[in-house]
């Protein structure tokens, strides 16, 4: 689970914005922990089953994920986008809180797991986001924008 989880997020290495590549990491987190919340429940339950080389095997790769959030997080506070955070306690929150999407979303509820995503990213930007680096484009203010636009062209069509 968690080699598949990395391959997943390693692609978000290739965004050249580091607040699309944060809104990228947290995005597709969600999706992934919704997706197969089965897996992540095994893979989080029984980690203290594990012989001590494969634990050490899977601690790693999580801290290299864990990795990931933080060198973002340290790149938008450089680049004066994000709020000069405590980094790694920033990066658990964020991790912990998207995780536990796993344990209560539901295909059948009223949200999908896609609007969950761009809910969770949005918040976080919101929580980071440095006001001085000017207005953040969140993807609720996208959608909103684009359907004024697509609502303009409908009245101005007929």
């Amino acid at each position: 689970v968690m080699l598949d989880l990395l391959e997943d997020q390693r692609q978000v290495a290739h965004e050249p914005d580091v607040v699309e590549r944060m809104r990228l990491l947290v995005y597709h987190h969600v999706r992934f922990h919704g997706e197969r919340a089965k897996e992540v429940f095994i893979g989080n339950s029984e980690l203290r089953s594990l012989n001590r080389q494969q634990r050490t095997r899977i601690v790693g790769l999580r801290n290299e994920y864990e990795a990931m959030f933080q060198k973002e997080l340290e790149d938008g506070i450089r680049q004066g986008k994000f709020l000069p955070v405590d980094v790694q306690v920033t990066a658990y929150g964020i991790l912990a809180m998207t995780t536990w999407v796993s344990s209560w979303y539901s295909p059948r509820g009223r949200l999908s797991l896609e609007e969950i995503a761009d809910i969770y990213s949005d918040t976080v930007l919101r929580g980071i986001w440095n006001p001085a680096a000017g207005q953040l484009e969140t993807h609720l203010r996208r959608v909103g924008r684009d359907n004024a636009r697509r609502s303009l062209a409908a009245a101005a069509s007929k």
